[in-house]
């Protein structure tokens, strides 16, 4: 069927009728619309395009500035009852072991003779899981929360032993008979009536100055005349009659903490917020505000920023320095993080004066001089008032005079260096070794005369290593969300929001640049207008006629 448009036309494919479209369409141009500019549904496109191009750009830019990511990083470990930090603090599921290396005497005889130096041999590790648990917890008004931690050591089975010596739990070894050197060293300085005294006890009980015990006795405690005496003439103080190393560092009472729930820090322990209130000797006045457990620490922690732990088992706090950045460990899942460490002079009074206060109680005759050579802190007021120092184990980073009277003992910094990883953005430890050796610090007793090798000496008896190195799954899960996939896929909506909409905003702005002025034709007047409708029907009828005429002709 013919349209009226085209009454020349035939069939629209013959070159009569291509003739036809390039003589006479173009003069009835201006009676066609323009399909593409006056369509209500091109102008809805274009608002559409740049509505949609705008939001997703602004929610894009919005999205970056807010980082929501960080706000539910924020939720999810912001300590409050029931929350998952909350729960992951109250049992810890990272687990952490305890090594005990043990110094063995291997010449007891010789050195009691005189003239030589003390043999040490060191044997171990024996491996404990310490279990932690936080209870009766109380979260107060204040923004702090109270709890009382306990700890728990249980045995492993991944004890490791000394198999080329055949070393074991029910394995014997010599060692120093603690009691009868601390007492002796305690009373050093006493009237010669308490010193003749003690002598002429220590010889009716005839105790030894080492011991041949086990390495279970040792570490969990063992018979001896002087505890036994001790726990009955002192009761209030001595609560216990057998003397064991580990029984004493986990039986030290029940302590009540509160900590702040935003900072992670100690607000006070036992009710005190300095550090002199809970050592009996008042020596050191420090402030527990801004000291955490080393559970958890604050997040987002600078390498700046020095570290302040406190555990009882130190006596006093230690400041843990940046070293520098541990590498990610993709094929155990470690994510790395800022290795914080134990600095060289932490227990040297002369290259830090903070130390002063730990090196021991100074005397009129010290003349303010520290009277624990550099290397050592003093512990004693934690420990029964046993004169007894804390260094770093095999005594690294020491005084060189420490080594004068024994030997056997090879400090390596590798093997003997405390130090702590922690995850930066989470605040959460994911590695590390706490290194720290117990020395018993004696003085020469003239009236003990089976003592007087040893004179003014300090005697290593036991080093331990507090790591944890494995991260548990249920850790493992979230640090993968927050650290790996979170962030790829909240940078990637950002990246691909605001790319779609600047194309959309783009494409907008070049349908509305050029498709209107290249097409849409100038606006006539009306009188034009109706000159132009008549001229073009005119025209029209005209050729409408003559193609008529050729038409018929061909036909």
């Amino acid at each position: 069927m013919r349209s009226p448009l085209q009454p020349g036309c035939c069939c629209g494919l013959c070159a009569k009728c291509r003739e036809w479209h390039r003589q006479i369409a173009p003069l009835n141009a201006t009676d066609r619309p323009i399909a593409s500019l006056s369509d209500r549904s091109y102008f809805r496109v274009m608002i559409c395009l740049t509505t949609l191009g705008l939001t997703l750009v602004m929610f894009s830019f919005v999205t970056y500035l807010a980082d929501p990511l960080n706000a539910v990083v924020n939720y999810v470990l912001t300590m409050s009852e029931g929350s998952f930090i909350f729960n992951l603090w109250l049992k810890p599921p990272v687990p952490v072991f305890l090594k005990v290396y043990i110094f063995n005497v291997t010449n007891a005889d010789e050195f009691l003779k005189g003239g030589v130096k003390l043999r040490l041999e060191q044997v171990g590790p024996y491996v404990y899981r310490e279990v932690l648990e936080h209870d009766d917890v109380k979260f107060n008004l204040n923004g702090t929360m109270s709890y009382v931690p306990k700890r728990s050591p249980l045995m492993t089975e991944k004890l490791v032993l000394d198999t080329s010596q055949g070393r074991g739990l029910e394995d014997r070894l010599i060692v120093p008979n603690i009691p009868l050197l601390a007492v002796a060293s305690k009373l050093a300085d006493q009237s010669f009536f308490i010193q003749i005294g003690f002598s002429t006890l220590v010889n009716y009980i005839d105790s030894k100055p080492f011991d041949q015990v086990s390495v279970k006795e040792y570490l969990w405690g063992y018979e001896d005349p002087i505890v036994r005496l001790a726990s009955v003439a002192y009761a209030d103080v001595v609560t216990f009659k057998q003397l064991g190393l580990l029984d004493r560092m986990f039986d030290a009472g029940l302590d009540n903490v509160t900590m702040n729930t935003t900072t992670l820090n100690i607000d006070t322990y036992n009710g005190q917020s300095m550090l002199h209130s809970l050592n009996r000797s008042g020596m050191c006045d420090e402030p527990l505000r801004g000291v955490s457990e080393g559970v958890l620490v604050e997040r987002n922690v600078q390498r700046n920023k020095t570290l302040y732990v406190y555990r009882k088992g130190f006596c006093r706090t230690l400041g843990l320095e940046f070293e520098r950045d541990e590498p990610a460990d993709e094929v155990n899942g470690n994510p790395g993080g800022l290795r914080f460490v134990i600095p060289a002079h932490a227990f040297n009074a002369t290259l830090n004066p903070e130390h002063a206060c730990h090196c021991g109680k100074k005397k009129p005759a010290d003349k303010g001089k520290c009277p624990l050579k550099d290397g050592l802190s003093d512990i004693q007021d934690c420990y029964y008032g046993i004169p007894a120092a804390a260094s770093f184990p095999h005594f690294l980073h020491a005084d060189p005079s420490l080594f004068d009277k024994i030997e056997g003992l090879s400090p390596d910094k590798e093997k003997h260096e405390a130090y702590v990883v922690i995850q930066q953005k989470l605040g959460i430890p994911i590695g590390g070794h706490m290194r720290i050796q117990t020395n018993l610090v004696l003085k020469k007793n003239r009236f003990v005369k089976r003592i007087a090798p040893f004179g003014d000496m300090i005697l290593p008896i036991v080093w331990t290593d507090l790591t944890f190195e494995e991260i548990p799954s249920s850790l493992q899960w979230m640090l993968d969300l927050c650290l790996k996939v979170a962030p790829p896929l909240q940078n990637g909506f950002i990246f691909c929001g605001a790319a779609l909409g600047f194309s959309m905003l783009l494409a907008a702005l070049i349908s509305y640049l050029c498709v209107p002025i290249a097409s849409k034709p100038d606006r006539p007047s009306p009188v034009e207008s109706r000159r132009s409708s008549k001229v073009v029907q005119v025209l029209t009828a005209e050729e409408l006629m003559r193609s008529r005429t050729e038409f018929s002709v061909a036909v």
